[in-house]
C-alpha cells in the first residue's frame, strides 16, 4: 500500500471535494474551538470596521490611461509619417502635431498617478489597529495551544506538506514540482508519542508507529523562510540555502519519516525539511531505510 504524505491537505474545498477526500490524518486527538481559530485569523482593520465605505478606485483612471495610450500612438504615427516628407515639412509635423500628442500624454498619466495618491490617501492602514490585532491573534493562539495541552519548550520543525484536489474520485498533487509549501510545526514528546501541532490541531503518534526514514538526496525549493536565523547563517552553511524568487530558496536533501498506523496498516510520510532533520533526531530515534 503506497504511502500517503501525512500532512496532504484540500486545496480546492468545494463541497463535493471534502466528502471525497482521501487524505484524512488519522492521528489527530484536538482541535481548537471554532471562536479560537477565527481569532487566530487576520481581518483587514479597514474592512472590519462596519459602515465604513471602502474608498473605490477613481472612475476615470482606466480612461487616462487609455488617453495616454492613444496619446502616445498618435505620437508615433506621426513620427512615422514626417520619415516620408521634406525635413522642413517633418519638422513643422512634429512641432504642430507630435508636441500636444506629447503633452497629452505627460497629462493622462499624471492625472492616473494622482489618482491613485488619492486612493492611497483616503485609504490609509491604521497601524495601531494592526498592532491591537496581532496581540489579539498572539492571544488567541496561546489560549489553543493551552486548550490542546500544549507544554512549553517545543521544537518548531519545517514540515513539507502535499496540497492536492479530487479528481474523479482520486488525489491529484496541485503544488509546482519540486516545490514545497514549508509549514513550521511545534514538536515534543509526550507518553510515548510524537506530539505535533500547527496551532489548531493536535497530532499525537505512538512512536511504535515510527518505522524509520528516507533520505531524499535532491534540490528543491521551499516557497517561504520563516525562521528568525538567517538562511546564510552558520546554522544552515550546510544545506546551501540560496534565494531562488522574491520569497523561495532552494536547497537540497530532506527526509521522510515512515509511519504505519497499527490499526488500518495504512502507510504514511512525515516529509521533513533537510536543515530541520537534527532537531527531529534529538526528539526521537530514528533508523535509516533503504
Amino acid at each position: 500500500m503506497a504511502l500517503k504524505n501525512l500532512f496532504a491537505y484540500l486545496n480546492d474545498e468545494s463541497s463535493n471535494d471534502i466528502d471525497e477526500a482521501v487524505y484524512e490524518n488519522p492521528y489527530e486527538t484536538k482541535h481548537a474551538p471554532a471562536d479560537l481559530v477565527e481569532r487566530m485569523q487576520f481581518h483587514d482593520p479597514e474592512e472590519a470596521k462596519e459602515g465604513t465605505d471602502t474608498p473605490k478606485k477613481h472612475p476615470l483612471r482606466n480612461k487616462y490611461y487609455l488617453g495616454a495610450l492613444l496619446s502616445t500612438l498618435v505620437m508615433l504615427a506621426i513620427f512615422l509619417v514626417s520619415r516620408n516628407v521634406t525635413v522642413a515639412t517633418a519638422e513643422t509635423v512634429l512641432m504642430i502635431l507630435c508636441l500636444p500628442a506629447i503633452i497629452m500624454t505627460y497629462v493622462f498619466l499624471f492625472k492616473a498617478k494622482r489618482s491613485v495618491q488619492k486612493d492611497t490617501q483616503t485609504n490609509p492602514r491604521d497601524d495601531a489597529d494592526i498592532d491591537a490585532q496581532i496581540q489579539k491573534i498572539q492571544q488567541a493562539q496561546k489560549e489553543a495551544l493551552a486548550y490542546m495541552g500544549v507544554p512549553e519548550g517545543t521544537v518548531t520543525i519545517d514540515v513539507l506538506p502535499y496540497p492536492y484536489i479530487m479528481k474523479k474520485g482520486k488525489a491529484v498533487y496541485t503544488g509546482k514540482k519540486n516545490t514545497f509549501d514549508n509549514t513550521p510545526m511545534d514538536f515534543y514528546v509526550q507518553n510515548n508519542r510524537l506530539c505535533i501541532t500547527d496551532g489548531e490541531s493536535l497530532f499525537e503518534i505512538p512512536l511504535s508507529d515510527v518505522v524509520g526514514y528516507r533520505t531524499y538526496d535532491t534540490d528543491y525549493r521551499i516557497e517561504f523562510w520563516l525562521k528568525e536565523e538567517k538562511p546564510d547563517s552558520e546554522k544552515f552553511a550546510p544545506y546551501d540555502l540560496k534565494k531562488a524568487g522574491f520569497f523561495e530558496y532552494k536547497t537540497h536533501t530532506y527526509y521522510g519519516v515512515e509511519i504505519q498506523d497499527g490499526s488500518t496498516g495504512q502507510g504514511y510520510e512525515l516529509l521533513i525539511a533537510g536543515y530541520d532533520f537534527d532537531s527531529l533526531k534529538a526528539l526521537i530515534d530514528l533508523t535509516p531505510l533503504q
